[in-house]
């Protein structure tokens, strides 16, 4: 593992501005807009810096979507490109599994 440098001291600092200022930003507007409207401006704002954000690292969505189309195929993301990209897994569950969660049963 690598030394911290001052540029990683700097990316965690303003990562944690931006995290501080989202419990503030939350704490002025909702008494204003609304729970409804802070929801929408806030999924906006993060959309907003999402698109920034994959226009710096290079991915191109639409043009990813499109391609898919033409293809055929259904639009999946390489994560041995864009590995830092959050992942889920799915599963089906049963009424058993509800069942058992519901009763504290563990497996």
């Amino acid at each position: 593992m690598r030394p911290m440098t001052a540029a990683d001291s700097a990316r965690l600092v303003a990562l944690a501005a931006l995290w501080g200022a989202a419990f503030i930003f939350l704490r002025v507007v909702a008494p204003v807009l609304g729970p409804a409207w802070t929801a929408e401006l806030r999924v906006l704002l993060g959309g907003l810096a999402l698109l920034v954000w994959f226009r710096v690292i290079g991915f191109d969505a639409v043009k990813h979507l499109v391609l898919c189309r033409i293809e055929r195929r259904p639009p999946r993301l390489d994560m041995s490109v864009y590995p830092y990209l959050p992942h889920a897994s799915v599963a089906l569950t049963s009424a058993r599994t509800y069942m058992d969660l519901l009763s504290g049963v563990t497996s």
